[in-house]
């Protein structure tokens, strides 16, 4: 499965768990690149239809009571509905929902992290249990930093910035990978050393994904990585 194969493949799946702006944000920005197959070009442009088409249908927001049930539902599906709405809600009046949701065994952990970082977005005081990934962690939203803020993520994209600047299609998908990894850890924030032994893995990883061996080679050129004879 090459680039664009995969590219769709995860716009498919977060349209299909109703996260329409992270899909439009991922589309505009591969229209954005300098080049687009035309097939994709296509499959792009059907997808922001069907973004469209969802979003008519959602233009009402839930209620209370259903925000609430749903949050705590056993279908992900309803507890991304319900997440998505409390991020454009002011969390303080459902800080008891929140409180049970993030220490339970049983929310959706992707789903969780998201409610995390709503609650920081909002900079709420009160300290929070989460269990997440067999871990359990004590945390105030208002003194962890947003991912864009921290440390590691500047680290990261200076790193992005020096090695992938020729390539904003390479750019972008770093940092959007990234990002990902640095949301899933939440409420930890990413230091810059960690950040950057991650970046250079990410790098590679692209590199290879698109079997792009020249572009490695340049990578390790400009690491001064000594080259392995064989």
């Amino acid at each position: 499965m090459n680039f664009y194969d995969e590219l769709i493949k995860e716009i498919r799946k977060m349209i299909a768990e109703d996260r329409l702006e992270e899909a439009k944000k991922r589309i505009y920005e591969e229209l954005a690149m300098a080049y687009v197959p035309g097939a994709v070009l296509e499959e792009l442009t059907s997808l922001l239809d069907e973004i469209d088409q969802n979003e008519d249908r959602e233009l009402e927001h839930l209620s209370s009571s259903k925000i609430r049930a749903y949050l705590l539902s056993d279908d992900r599906r309803k507890q991304l509905r319900a997440a998505n709405e409390l991020d454009r809600l002011n969390v303080r009046d459902y800080l008891d929902l929140i409180h049970s949701f993030l220490s339970s065994a049983d929310g959706d952990e992707e789903v969780k992290t998201m409610v995390v970082a709503t609650l920081i977005d909002q900079e709420i005081s009160e300290e929070f249990k989460l269990l997440k990934g067999g871990m359990e962690y004590d945390f105030i939203p208002r003194f962890v930093m947003k991912v864009e803020d921290s440390d590691g993520y500047q680290a990261a994209k200076a790193y992005f910035d020096k090695y992938l600047f020729k390539n904003p299609t390479y750019f972008h998908l770093a940092l959007d990978l990234f990002s990902k990894e640095a949301y899933h850890a939440l409420p930890l924030n990413i230091d810059s050393d960690e950040a950057t032994i991650m970046a250079d893995n990410i790098i590679r990883h692209i590199f290879r994904l698109f079997d792009d061996e020249t572009a490695l080679k340049d990578y390790k050129d400009q690491r001064g990585e000594a080259v392995v004879m064989h």
